[in-house]
């Protein structure tokens, strides 16, 4: 009778982790001061409240996406970019809110000319 046989087999299976392997998360990177992370030699943004946090990536078909503990300690998807190479940056504007333009703008310096 299978409930019988149920009760054999649970003698010797083992509690399935509450966490992924890490592996299954991807590679792990560390999010900058920049709130960027380095994948292949291509940088990618990340949104704001994770800098000095730990991500895994990992690529989803044509996309990179990036999964990081959130606030309420669950791992959680927080943002897929098109993957692209390197010397062309994936940096998305609304991840930097506090800047004018989504960009830092720097006042120009001045110099003397006489």
């Amino acid at each position: 009778m299978p409930a019988n046989r149920l009760d054999i087999e649970r003698t010797t299976l083992h509690v399935l982790p509450i966490e992924p392997l890490a592996l299954a998360l991807g590679e792990e990177r560390l999010v900058g001061s920049d709130r960027t992370i380095s994948f292949n030699s291509v940088r990618y943004s990340t949104p704001p409240g994770y800098t000095g946090a730990r991500v895994w990536c990992r690529v989803v078909g044509e996309e990179l996406s990036i999964t990081a503990r959130t606030n309420s300690g669950d791992l959680s998807e927080i943002w897929r970019h098109q993957l692209s190479t390197p010397g062309v940056p994936q940096i998305i504007d609304a991840h930097y809110p506090d800047h004018p333009d989504g960009r830092s703008v720097h006042q120009p310096r001045l110099r003397p000319r006489s």
